[in-house]
């Protein structure tokens, strides 16, 4: 979030979009997605404090009307740059927001972005919208059963890195913090400064105003692998392929790794605009890491696991009622 409201990705020329991103993580109760939520957006929660009290300045990294008006209400009063983050969002894949995932998607593309409410018009020019909602198994199940259709068909899932991480209870026990956690201070520093260098973006009525925004580019052998990752994709949605059954999901794969590179290059504060190939293939990685777990998530199984399964349940009635 401290990066979409200022920098904007070049794919390729004239393919230009938001470093916005999605995240769903399905993780069960005990899990510690409140002390994860805590600790990472510990900095954006500071930056309100902070900026509130002098400018009424507000970042929205959560908003209490989950109605898709209320949301556009919240970025035109405030900020066209908003973070919907839940660490319980039980609440959210029930509100009404999720029957309008279209505005989600374009939210999600930097689209305007027009809801009509009873007296009023609300348009937001060039929305950013990045999407942070951790929740529980039992929930996430219920609501692929209403709407899991309409969220595949409409393409949000297709726009959302989704993982479900292997539980870590009975590992974590009383020792010091691991080394990892050394850097977390850094990292909220580095979401400060940034906040802080784009206040007047955050400010009442910024949706009325025009910002410049900075474009980053490829540089030249970043292009020819981003080109190559996207052929690649493209050859796995064919017949047999990995992702011949989920073309939905692969068709925003390339786009999302160049988003994520364009993250990076901006977070670590590189000089220039160009993203470099190094830069790219780290985004690659960890956006293919997300590929992977909606493959191992949403694949339905092939005739081989359905046959399996069948001799499975069928070794265990002969096991049960047989002898």
């Amino acid at each position: 979030h401290a990066v979409q409201s200022k920098f904007d990705v070049e794919r390729l020329n004239g393919l230009k979009g938001p470093c916005s991103a999605y995240f769903i993580v399905i993780a069960e109760s005990g899990e510690r997605k409140s002390a994860t939520d805590d600790l990472y957006f510990s900095a954006a929660r500071e930056f309100e404090e902070i900026a509130s009290k002098e400018n009424n300045c507000i970042v929205s990294t959560h908003i209490g009307d989950c109605s898709p008006a209320g949301t556009i209400a919240h970025m035109d009063n405030y900020s066209p740059s908003v973070c919907l983050c839940e660490d319980e969002a039980g609440r959210v894949f029930d509100s009404n927001l999720m029957n309008d995932l279209g505005l989600l998607n374009k939210a999600w593309g930097g689209s305007r972005v027009t809801v009509d409410r009873k007296y009023e018009r609300i348009v937001v020019l060039s929305p950013r919208c990045s999407l942070i909602w951790m929740v529980q198994p039992s929930v996430f199940e219920k609501f692929m059963e209403r709407r899991g259709e309409n969220a595949r068909g409409i393409g949000f899932l297709a726009r959302c890195h989704v993982c479900y991480p292997e539980s870590t209870q009975g590992t974590r026990f009383n020792k010091p913090r691991p080394e990892e956690l050394i850097y977390v201070n850094d990292f909220k520093q580095r979401c400060l400064d940034l906040l802080h260098e784009q206040v007047e973006r955050f400010l009442p009525g910024a949706n009325q105003k025009r910002f410049e925004n900075v474009t980053q580019t490829f540089a030249y052998p970043a292009q020819i692998a981003w080109a190559q990752i996207y052929d690649n994709i493209e050859f796995a949605c064919a017949t047999g392929g990995v992702f011949a059954q989920n073309r939905d999901y692969a068709s925003k794969i390339a786009e999302n790794i160049a988003r994520m590179a364009g993250v990076f290059h901006a977070f670590e504060g590189y000089e220039g605009t160009e993203i470099s190939e190094e830069t790219l293939h780290r985004a690659a990685q960890v956006v293919l890491w997300y590929a992977a777990e909606f493959l191992r998530l949403f694949t339905p199984p092939g005739p081989v696991e359905i046959l399996n399964d069948h001799a499975l349940k069928l070794d265990n009635w002969l096991i049960q009622y047989a002898f």
